[in-house]
């Protein structure tokens, strides 16, 4: 438990201190960084798992059609939230909030 706090609020922190940095080096705006990055950095992490999922099915379907053998089975994807990916979906959710109120 204690390391999935840890890497938590490890990943919050490394996704503010890139999306700071990058801010401060394109002299963006420091609130629309965090909330477009944030959901960028989000966005590619999920892909990537989706894109990998798919890739072992389509080999796993290949080998199977090819040459009649049990590769795998062939499985839906399922997003499985592990400390990293509920540390970027909190980062977003938190810069939604102060988002939401800063332009409203």
């Amino acid at each position: 438990m204690i390391k999935y706090t840890v890497t938590l609020f490890l990943t919050i922190a490394v996704e503010f201190g890139i999306l700071s940095l990058a801010a401060v080096i394109f002299d963006f705006n420091l609130i629309n960084t965090f909330f477009v990055g944030g959901l960028s950095i989000f966005c590619a992490v999920w892909l990537f798992s989706l894109f990998t999922h798919q890739s072992s099915n389509t080999l796993n379907a290949g080998i199977r059609g090819w040459t009649g053998q049990d590769a795998g089975d062939i499985k839906p994807f399922q997003e499985k939230f592990g400390p990293i990916k509920m540390g970027l979906a909190a980062f977003i959710g938190v810069n939604l909030l102060i988002t939401y109120f800063y332009y409203y």
